[in-house]
């Protein structure tokens, strides 16, 4: 209940401020786009189970609704889907699921602007919700899912920006074992350029992790970082950031240390290139006995958008703090290396490709003495069809690989599944 308040709260600020504006009739237009998808496909490890892999063909039927309402200082966003799905074998997790969207947002007085995002999910069927979400709660369980950020924004043209935000995320009865999980993150974010060639950033911020089955921690977070443009094009920085890892209990608190530099350049208004390179070490506290950790990150981002084609490419290396999946492994030593490509092959078909690799190195996971290392891959793959203004069909294939030094943590799977959505916009 008191996590479903939290949610409340931030819809409740957001409506209100809408409200008190005292312009919420004036010149409205309203859109609403109804629509029901279809969907079925074959996975061969519906569970991500590491062995005795259980396969089955699941349909998906989901009528949904997008409603949108704007005004010339205001707008917001709803999106509802209600998803019936049937398992051809494994009928037990035939299940009724709910998922709600909303998006909005407020100019307000001295050109500050207030938005809102959330995102629900009341479900008992797995959904790969993100990479750091992947693998839980593929017991046969209901589970509800949320996570939202309301920012309040001011821009000060060419000169900077300001943002005040607070996130939250939780994820209850997450399995038989691991009941609830609660994260909040209130933060600060300040940039300024004192003059045309030259600025600062200023970050703050505090991790907030809340469990049931382990320790709580608090992690305050701080950062600074100079700017220095050569030219139009080309933004120069140096960074420092710390964090203080505070937890509740008998875990070990730990400090990191985060120092990098990077250049970013832009080709054009479409294409730009980010290359950074940098050195991180943590300092266990408390006479815990565990060794300290260091080593060099760099990251190197490419991006392209063209009227054909959007292209990301991403290789990085250094640190994550892992606390809010199914293993809780806490702080990770990785590096990631893939790329996503949205192409329209003709005015009428598009091509999605996106791929990832990840290697993390645990290494305290095990018992606090003993390394843990996982790698993981994925790949998909998915062609859309637009056959007419009102229905389009799909066809994806995607995959997923994780191998770990811990057998309960690695699984194979691989899904082939075709869609079909029927869709129509009505404005007013």
């Amino acid at each position: 209940m008191r996590m479903r308040k939290i949610g409340l709260v931030i819809f409740g600020v957001c409506l209100m401020t809408f409200l008190s504006t005292g312009r919420l009739l004036a010149e409205i237009s309203v859109t609403a786009a109804p629509r029901i998808t279809t969907d079925g496909y074959y996975d061969d490890n519906i569970y991500f189970a590491s062995r005795d892999a259980i396969s089955d063909f699941v349909t998906r039927l989901a009528p949904g609704l997008d409603t949108s309402i704007s005004a010339e200082t205001w707008g917001l966003d709803v999106d509802y889907e209600l998803q019936q799905v049937f398992y051809y074998h494994e009928s037990a997790r035939n299940s009724l699921n709910h998922f709600l969207d909303l998006d909005g947002s407020v100019d307000l007085p001295g050109k500050w602007e207030l938005s809102v995002e959330d995102s629900f999910i009341h479900s008992k069927d797995p959904v790969q919700i993100s990479r750091s979400i992947g693998a839980i709660s593929y017991e046969n369980l209901k589970y509800d899912y949320n996570e939202g950020v309301v920012r309040l924004h001011r821009s000060f043209r060419d000169k900077g920006s300001m943002e005040a935000g607070y996130r939250s995320m939780f994820f209850k009865n997450r399995s038989s074992l691991v009941a609830d999980t609660v994260n909040h993150f209130p933060y600060v974010d300040f940039r300024y350029w004192v003059r045309p060639q030259y600025g600062v950033g200023i970050e703050g911020g505090a991790n907030i992790g809340l469990f049931d089955y382990s320790d709580d921690f608090s992690e305050p977070r701080g950062a600074l970082t100079l700017f220095y443009r050569p030219g139009l094009d080309t933004t120069v920085n140096v960074r420092s950031a710390v964090s203080s890892m505070n937890f509740s209990g008998t875990t070990p608190d730990y400090d990191i240390y985060d120092f990098t530099a990077g250049v970013t350049h832009a080709f054009s208004e479409t294409a730009g290139l980010t290359v950074g390179l940098g050195y991180y070490f943590q300092t266990r506290l408390h006479g815990s006995g565990l060794d300290n950790y260091d080593g060099i990150s760099y990251q190197v981002r490419f991006h392209q958008d063209t009227n054909r084609y959007s292209l990301k490419i991403e290789a990085s290396k250094g640190y994550d703090e892992v606390y809010f999946d199914g293993e809780d492994l806490g702080f990770s030593s990785c590096y990631v290396v893939g790329f996503d490509l949205d192409y329209a092959l003709t005015n009428r078909i598009e091509l999605s490709l996106e791929s990832s690799y990840r290697d993390d190195t645990f290494p305290y996971a095990g018992g606090w003495d003993e390394k843990i290392k996982e790698r993981t891959w994925d790949v998909s793959m998915e062609v859309y069809w637009h056959l007419t203004r009102w229905l389009d069909a799909g066809i994806s294939l995607s995959h997923w690989d994780r191998d770990a030094s811990e057998t309960d943590y690695e699984y194979l799977d691989n899904r082939a599944m075709f869609t079909m959505r029927l869709s129509k916009e009505f404005t007013w």
